[in-house]
């Protein structure tokens, strides 16, 4: 008797591990259901940002698209007298963009009718550097995106370096390298 006595209590152990066995598998079910439920609203709410963030990029796209005739007149105007190119340099400057280390490397290039504004240019060129550099540093990506982008660019060069030129004008701004990273 007292043999069954000693089974009972030890099936009666065994039960009650079991149990704690079973409460352990469902507490770590539980945890791994809501490991995977969170995983997946984040996965749905990423795709739901970066779906807006395309759109708000196709938007922007198309709104340039819309003025790239306005943007390149010079294309129209047909063959023309190309003056001496000098050369500005390479730039590689950080973009003005909260939250993204992006740059920008570019070569610009600047067209003058003579020799003369060459001079000027080479006496004034950390001005010029600088011109550059200030410009391109307070642009963000959006800015500098498609052909209008870079037109307006090219327009805001040439108005800032004519007004450090005493004498003589630049007819025309090139970007002859452009990387934005």
């Amino acid at each position: 008797m007292s043999e069954d006595l000693m089974q009972g209590e030890d099936l009666d152990g065994q039960v009650e591990a079991l149990q704690g066995k079973v409460k352990l598998l469902l507490m770590l079910l539980m945890v791994t259901l809501l490991v995977a439920a969170g995983a997946g609203g984040y996965a749905f709410m990423s795709t739901k940002a970066l779906t807006q963030e395309v759109g708000d990029v196709k938007e922007v796209v198309a709104k340039r698209a819309a003025g790239v005739e306005k943007a390149l007149p010079e294309m129209e105007a047909g063959a023309r007298h190309v003056g001496t190119i000098h050369p500005l340099g390479n730039f590689v400057v950080n973009l003005l963009d909260p939250g993204n280390v992006r740059y920008v490397n570019c070569r610009i290039e600047v067209e003058v009718e003579d020799a003369a504004t060459v001079k000027e240019i080479t006496a004034r060129d950390a001005l010029f550097k600088d011109a550059v550099i200030s410009l391109l540093g307070n642009q963000t990506y959006e800015d500098l995106l498609g052909i209008e982008g870079k037109a307006q660019l090219r327009e805001e060069l040439m108005v800032r370096f004519n007004r450090m030129l005493p004498s003589g004008q630049i007819a025309r701004v090139y970007i002859t390298e452009f990387v934005v990273q």
